[in-house]
């Protein structure tokens, strides 16, 4: 079993399905819409989990609601989050994105504020046998 460190992004992902992508400035209505983990590293990490091996996630979240979601929602998988920097007084990132009948889409994406990623962990990567960055 592989034991692999992702480190990169993290997020909140709100998904809306629409018949056609939004071209004017006015309010859109869904009937379809979910609520998903996103960011590379973070999807790496639950895929690696989920084919059966081992995932460290090194990434950076505020310590907001959207923080908190993050975290659970990866925890729940099996991912070791332990190495998740938590920015006291950050904002952690979260996306809206729009899909429409055909498959295309559209992002928009709030980066967050105030967050810097811890890496003194890096010092010892005893058992690591593979990293993907994002």
């Amino acid at each position: 079993m592989a034991k692999v460190l992702c480190v990169g992004s993290a997020v909140v992902d709100f998904v809306f399905h629409l018949e056609t992508l939004p071209d004017r400035p006015q309010k859109y209505g869904t009937e379809d819409a979910i609520l998903v983990g996103g960011g590379c590293a973070a999807n790496a990490s639950v895929a690696v989990v989920r084919l059966g091996g081992e995932a460290v996630l090194g990434a950076r979240v505020g310590d907001d609601r959207i923080g908190d979601m993050i975290l659970a929602d990866l925890a729940a998988e099996g991912v070791d989050v332990s190495n998740v920097t938590r920015n006291l007084g950050g904002r952690s990132s979260y996306s809206s994105v729009y899909i429409d009948a055909a498959g295309e889409r559209q992002i928009v994406n709030f980066r967050g504020a105030g967050l810097v990623l811890d890496t003194s962990w890096f010092a010892d990567l005893t058992g690591i046998d593979a990293v993907l960055t994002d």
